[in-house]
């Protein structure tokens, strides 16, 4: 079963079923059923819909001006529970400073909703999501690769090592050269 999900914080009804209707339009294949959908009306609802499923969360839009709690405070509380969480602002209101401070709050980006063009908001939404899915599926290849990597590097770094301990060891006092091995020895204990 796919657990992908999107959260779509809008106090508009009409919106809210816009951007899923175009989600299911263009995105059928992540986002499969309708429970794939979360909506909150606020940003209060929406903080408390991504508490409850931040692990399945894969993107939010939210709208910028909201009852109770709005775009930018809910950007801010977001970015800082979860900090790699992607959040989309929207509006048709915003000015060119809010729209800033979003995305220096933590918002990737901004869709103008005066326009709703579907093939800019499409874009908007793909890259973030195409990050997303290629970090999923590189975490398995880092873990398989780390031993790899650090067997490599622990090869190149004992080779640094023995190039400098052979140079202490014809060039260099007794005293330099025992420092050498004390430190090479720490540096494998600390690597392995």
């Amino acid at each position: 079963m796919n657990n992908n999900k999107i959260l779509i914080i809008d106090d508009s009804k009409t919106i809210r079923q816009l951007f899923k209707k175009l989600l299911t339009d263009f995105f059928s294949n992540i986002f499969e059923t309708p429970e794939s959908f979360l909506f909150a009306t606020n940003g209060k609802e929406g903080l408390e819909l991504l508490e409850e499923n931040s692990s399945e969360i894969l993107l939010v839009i939210t709208d910028v001006f909201m009852p109770k709690v709005g775009g930018k405070e809910f950007v801010i509380k977001a970015i800082e529970n979860h900090p790699n969480l992607k959040i989309i602002a929207a509006s048709d209101k915003a000015s060119k400073e809010e729209v800033i401070d979003l995305l220096k709050f933590g918002a990737i980006d901004f869709i103008d909703k005066k326009s709703f063009n579907k093939k800019i908001i499409v874009e908007k939404i793909k890259e973030p999501l195409k990050e997303i899915f290629l970090r999923k599926a590189s975490i398995s290849k880092i873990e398989v690769d780390t031993n790899r990597v650090s067997n490599q590097k622990k090869s190149c770094y004992n080779e640094v090592f023995d190039f400098l301990e052979k140079e202490l060891q014809e060039n260099h006092s007794n005293n330099e050269y025992q420092k050498l091995i004390i430190l090479k020895n720490k540096f494998f204990t600390i690597c392995t």
